[in-house]
């Protein structure tokens, strides 16, 4: 590796010049290029950062692991085969989005460093505004992965119903886990925000333990405007996470964890069969 960690970003839009500038400004680190998923990487590369869309992550994963190159990437979306031998065969990490939000960043040290006592129980949700494709995809593998870091574990049993509540196909999923200790975990996530709705999205994570409870509500900003026709709204407003989540990620790439990352690639492929099926589903299953 150069004395300058040269990184690429895969990824496009708003969110991937995010991350790339805030590497940019991390000494000894520059950014190799920005580049489309599909499109070669750069030479030189010491690191792969992947923000691509659901769809294109794997994809990402297997040409950064065919290069040789380590990468961290939001998490892949679903299992299988294909996904395990390329976790398996690289130096994969998986860090998800939520974790650039400071207030869900800091709930999740506080639970990893003991605060809740003896863990009883997570609720998290997650919402977003009607009409949201891929609400499983771009909702809801966010959460349940974030909820796996918080937890330091994939839940062993998992029962799930989704529905169609607000006009669309599959808008709703309500997840109920159990891990071994027998902490359970709630997790609700929706594109059910009206258009009224100050903000674009809702996030809400609470933990309670025999010490503590701790509650994170990251999107509960707004700023009311007063307009001189007399009508009143508020728009929704908080720091852009894509900062946190590029140092988060930057970190993370030194604590690979082959196990940790196939355990979540098993855990939402149980996730999606279980909103399926209906019934519970079991760590062996």
């Amino acid at each position: 590796m150069s004395a300058v960690q040269r990184i690429a970003v895969v990824g496009t839009g708003a969110f991937a010049e995010a991350v790339a500038e805030t590497v940019h400004r991390q000494g000894g680190r520059e950014v190799a290029g920005v580049v489309a998923p599909g499109a070669p990487l750069p030479g030189g590369v010491d690191l792969v950062v992947s923000v691509a869309a659901p769809a294109q992550r794997l994809d990402a994963v297997e040409q950064a692991v065919s290069a040789g190159l380590p990468i961290v990437t939001l998490p892949l979306p679903g299992g299988g085969e294909r996904a395990e031998r390329a976790v398996r065969g690289g130096t994969v990490t998986q860090v998800d989005v939520l974790r650039g939000f400071a207030a869900l960043e800091t709930l999740r040290s506080e639970v990893a460093g003991g605060a809740l006592g003896r863990r009883y129980s997570l609720f998290g949700a997650y919402r977003v505004r009607q009409g949201s494709p891929d609400v499983f995809d771009v909702v809801g593998v966010p959460l349940l992965h974030y909820a796996t870091t918080v937890l330091a574990e994939a839940p062993e049993v998992v029962q799930v119903t989704r529905a169609g509540l607000f006009g669309g196909v599959d808008d709703a999923w309500f997840a109920i886990l159990r891990c071994a200790d027998g902490t359970v975990v709630t997790l609700e996530f929706a594109a059910s925000l009206p258009r009224s709705a100050p903000a674009d999205l809702q996030l809400l994570v609470e933990a309670n333990g025999s010490d503590t409870v701790l509650r994170a509500e990251p999107t509960r900003q707004a700023i009311m405007v007063a307009g001189a026709d007399g009508s009143v709204h508020e728009r929704g407003w908080w720091t852009d996470p894509a900062r946190d989540f590029a140092l988060i990620a930057l970190d993370a790439a030194g604590a690979p964890d082959p196990d940790r990352e196939v355990a979540w690639l098993r855990f939402v492929d149980r996730v999606r069969r279980a909103g399926v099926t209906g019934e519970p589903i079991g760590a062996t299953a």
